[in-house]
């Protein structure tokens, strides 16, 4: 997987802990994923939390309006990539609706 969906997860870590694990974490991705035992959608949308997690840490330090925004950020993404990744089947059809009383004027 020279790209994908894990790696873009991976970029919402903050750099000094991509630079640490994100090679270990992606090859773990890549052996999960050959071995089926997951799909590389479900791999990054487990990635969005923890990345978040780490991103809030630096809400800790003084002045860290920048990192707020960040953690947002990952945050609706993350709902989007688990929204995207999570449903199987797909969105039921909008039924048309019966009248239930008639009403004369």
């Amino acid at each position: 997987m020279k790209g994908g969906p894990v790696r873009w997860a991976l970029r919402l870590y903050p750099r000094w802990w991509r630079e640490r694990y994100g090679r270990e974490l992606h090859d773990l991705a890549d052996e999960l994923v050959a071995a089926g035992a997951t799909t590389a959608p479900r791999a990054a949308a487990g990635l969005v939390i923890p990345a978040a997690l780490e991103r809030s840490r630096a809400l800790r330090r003084p002045g860290a309006k920048l990192a707020q925004v960040g953690v947002a950020l990952i945050a609706v993404a993350g709902i989007s990539l688990a929204a995207v990744t999570s449903s199987r089947s797909p969105v039921p059809r909008a039924v048309a609706s019966k009248p239930t009383a008639r009403i004369e004027l």
